[in-house]
């Protein structure tokens, strides 16, 4: 059975249709017993050759969609299916988007499972015919064997150095906690907390110790020392109030709280500076705690209120970086004169005869207290050139910037317990025009210590290879290298 030219086409259209997307299948309208599928010369003589007709739609085949050609062939039998992009059947072959996508699908995943079923049982009958194959086979799974082992042992083994170094760190804690006289566990310090948080938030104000309790408090470790001998303690009473004289606000580029503003009619403590760094709440370090958290302790203290600041270093309070400098030359004379007295008592103890064990023993004895004497003295001068050096960038330490784009710029350095950060282009024109503006605290950018890779000296970044930033001394250029 074969349907009309009129109605051919409206039964075989469907959705998929629209976009000239669809399944193309071959029927013949008329009742001849062949049809070609591309124009062929017919030799009917050896002079004469004849062209076929070429194959129109409607007249030679019929484009219907998949479905229906898939209904044809279980009634009547037939060929394969003949996809095409468009109706015409010289258009590129393609594959339709619904049935028949999922029907070549299925096939070709019955194809790829069949052969693998296919080499499975050939595998196994070589493995039970094949002279060798089983010894190799042997062999392997020994060694899959033995490996799971190991790693199974060595997996075991570090479980068990971890749990020991676990319980050496528990106990040396806890030992700590004694001499301090700490009577309570780990568990019991975070169930303390806890309750100390739970109690605060009823009561509407800053956490305190439990009677009979220890007070619980959380506070970060330091990355660098830095002192704390800038460090004051304020005191507002309700004759400052009812709000604070001072203005916090948070630093740009960390979680530190920092004064802005010192209200001018505050005149009581004359050590309340702006751009101090708050430190503790009503006795509750607040430095390791984000901007809000410190606030929100903050707003929940009742008066009087009970602060702790670190006040900003001024010049007087550090060593000039070019006394600095004078501090190193002069250490390196004491050091190249410490190695002349080591030289001679080395002279000297070769100088000494073989047979004489007592004076070499006393000219030992002077050469080992002379080289640990320059050790000692060597670190401790490097000890303070350091801590002059930490104090200096603490306060500021003005510089010249290379950045990847724009000009070079003039900055500032800072360093702090847990940050490095530097001014931002441009900074004292922003302040000048917004009031109020910290350098330090307002328009800097940094980066946490831990970020920090490495700190390489000279003229190694890519970016002092610009033509302008060639100009740049070797000896004192240095570049910041860091990543999370």
């Amino acid at each position: 059975f074969v349907p009309g030219p009129d109605s051919s086409l409206k039964i075989g259209d469907d959705d998929d249709d629209d976009n000239g997307e669809g399944a193309l299948v071959l029927s013949s309208a008329a009742s001849t017993a062949s049809t070609a599928w591309t124009p062929t010369p017919t030799t009917l003589s050896p002079t004469t050759t004849h062209l076929r007709e070429p194959l129109t739609i409607g007249k030679h085949y019929r484009a219907v969609n998949y479905n229906l050609w898939v209904y044809w062939k279980m009634v009547h039998g037939g060929g394969p299916c003949i996809s095409r992009k468009q109706k015409d059947i010289t258009s590129a072959p393609a594959c339709g988007t619904n049935a028949e996508a999922r029907s070549r699908l299925q096939r070709f995943g019955r194809v790829c499972v069949a052969k693998n079923r296919r080499l499975a049982r050939y595998w196994q009958h070589l493995s039970k015919t094949a002279p060798g194959v089983r010894e190799v086979l042997l062999e392997y799974e020994e060694k899959r064997l033995k490996k799971r082992a190991e790693e199974a042992i060595s997996a075991s083994k570090s479980e068990r150095t971890k749990s020991r170094l676990r319980d050496a760190a528990r106990y040396t804690q806890r030992t700590w906690r004694a001499k301090k006289q700490y009577a309570f566990n780990d568990d019991n310090v975070r169930v303390q907390k806890h309750a100390q948080e739970v109690f605060a938030t009823a009561d509407g104000e800053v956490e305190h110790a439990a009677p009979g309790a220890p007070f619980v408090v959380e506070e970060g470790e330091a990355v660098v020392k830095l002192g704390n001998a800038e460090r004051y303690d304020v005191k507002f009473t309700d004759a400052d109030g009812p709000t604070l004289p001072v203005t916090l606000k948070k630093h740009s580029c960390s979680e530190l709280t920092f004064i802005q503003v010192v209200d001018k009619r505050f005149k009581r403590d004359p050590s309340v500076k702006e751009d101090s760094v708050l430190l503790v709440v009503q006795n509750y370090p607040v430095s390791s705690l984000t901007h809000l958290q410190a606030m929100s302790r903050l707003t929940s203290a009742r008066w009087p209120v009970s602060l702790r600041f670190e006040r900003p270093l001024e010049e007087k309070d550090v060593v000039p970086f070019r006394e600095i400098v004078d501090v190193h030359l002069a250490h390196q004379s004491d050091e190249r004169r410490e190695r002349d007295d080591l030289a001679r008592l080395q002279a000297e103890y070769r100088d000494i005869d073989v047979d004489d064990d007592n004076a070499r023993k006393d000219k030992t004895a002077d050469v080992k207290r002379q080289e640990d004497q320059n050790d000692q003295h060597a670190r401790q001068r490097d000890d303070f050139k350091l801590q002059l050096m930490k104090r200096l960038l603490h306060m500021g330490v003005p510089l010249r910037k290379f950045g990847r784009k724009g000009k070079p710029h003039e900055t500032k350095l800072y360093l702090n317990e847990t940050l490095v950060f530097w001014e931002i282009k441009h900074a004292q024109a922003k302040k000048d025009e917004a009031k109020h503006l910290s350098l330090k605290y307002d328009l800097t950018k940094g980066l946490h210590l831990y970020e920090l890779k490495y700190v390489r000296v000279g003229k190694v970044s890519p970016v002092f290879n610009a033509r302008l930033n060639k100009s740049a001394d070797p000896d004192r250029s240095f570049t910041i290298f860091a990543g999370k």
